[in-house]
């Protein structure tokens, strides 16, 4: 988007992805693999001479015998599907692809919408060849083509994109829920926000009903396995945009939140609430999500590859800044905002013996006394 570019997203959808595994193809992936003939016999042995019933007030049905598929529910189900699906990126040729289970989504950017559409539909048929191969089927009615952009580039688009799988047109979305995470074609979150506050609103309501019931750790309790992982998934990604009005709606229900579990009435002061149970708000939380996925990265801890430049990069000999983050070059608002650019500053003013942390561990208790002192 900083490039002024358009990215093309189609969020694939596939239908029994996990009952439709074929065990012949699946085995001769997993010796491609490396699998010796031991190991083969023993996946073998594990997929084949299954069989279900089903029971329904005291009546069971005939028992059904189950030539495909990976039994879902178990550790190797979810293992050997990633491995079934491995090779699909192998195909395309515009296009990149992440694959989480069973939710892929393919996307490619160009300044120009025309090649953009021929691009995503020559790759898109190419999926498609290969999940025909692999004995997989696209669900088209809940696959859907999304267009990211900046507002103005997009309202400047003179005719929408169409991509299709044969000759049935996906349908082009606004906004798509990704791994728990909605996301809008003009990345500006606010759907998300919307979201995360629906779900903690839902949540707050069933505190209020059993907050009477429960002790004052219980009630801690339930903030921090319940609420609070709805306050922080993902928010490294859309917390850096700078938007102070969605930031404050969540803050809102922390505060909200800490006044029920204390019984303290509306109008009395968050930040002594805040204080008072040992939180920190909301800005300062991402602060620290933040920095913890900078040293993650920084000491190959992470599997995404971030750019991150330091300037021990930009220098042949040893300066006092040597593991400051230079900051990438932006164009637009769009540049400013990303997670590495976002979070430079903060980690530049971390005292040295906080950054160079010998492991993760130590990094998080140095990172949380600085913090609060």
């Amino acid at each position: 988007m900083d490039a002024g570019e358009l990215t093309g997203t189609v969020f694939i959808d596939l239908a029994k992805a996990f009952d439709t595994v074929n065990h012949g193809i699946l085995l001769c992936k997993l010796h491609l693999l490396g699998a010796d003939d031991h190991a083969c016999e023993w996946f073998k042995s594990f997929l084949s001479e299954r069989s279900q019933v089903t029971v329904y007030n005291n009546a069971q049905s005939e028992t059904a015998k189950i030539s495909i598929g990976v039994a879902q529910g178990s550790i190797l189900g979810p293992l050997l599907f990633v491995i079934y699906v491995n090779d699909l990126p192998n195909v395309l040729e515009s296009c990149h692809v992440t694959l989480f289970a069973d939710d892929t989504v393919l996307y490619c950017s160009s300044k120009c919408p025309k090649l953009l559409q021929q691009k995503l539909n020559s790759d898109l048929t190419r999926v498609c060849d290969w999940l025909k191969t692999n004995h997989l089927t696209i669900n088209i009615k809940k696959s859907k083509f999304m267009l990211i952009g900046s507002g103005p580039r997009l309202s400047r688009l003179s005719t929408s994109l169409v991509t299709s799988v044969g000759d049935a047109p996906l349908e082009e979305v606004e906004s798509y829920k990704y791994l728990g995470v909605m996301i809008s074609n003009n990345l500006t979150w606010h759907d998300h926000i919307e979201f995360i506050k629906s779900k903690i609103n839902k949540k707050l309501g069933l505190l209020k009903r059993i907050k009477n019931y429960l002790p004052l750790h219980s009630r801690i309790l339930f903030y921090n396995s319940y609420i609070l992982p709805s306050f922080d998934y993902a928010d490294t990604v859309w917390g850096n945009r700078g938007n102070e009005t969605l930031m404050a709606d969540l803050q809102i229900l922390q505060n909200k939140v800490a006044r029920i579990i204390l019984d303290l009435d509306y109008g009395s002061s968050a930040s002594s609430a805040l204080k008072k149970l040992a939180w920190k708000d909301l800005k300062t939380r991402r602060i620290v999500n933040r920095l913890i996925l900078i040293y993650k990265c920084k000491n190959n801890l992470f599997s995404y590859n971030f750019e991150i430049t330091y300037h021990q990069d930009m220098h042949a000999y040893n300066t006092r800044s040597k593991c400051n983050i230079r900051k990438s070059a932006a164009r637009h608002k769009w540049g400013h905002w990303t997670t590495v650019n976002f979070a430079s500053n903060d980690w530049n003013e971390l005292p040295q013996e906080i950054r160079e942390a010998k492991d993760l561990q130590t990094f998080k208790v140095y990172l949380n006394s600085f913090i609060d002192t």
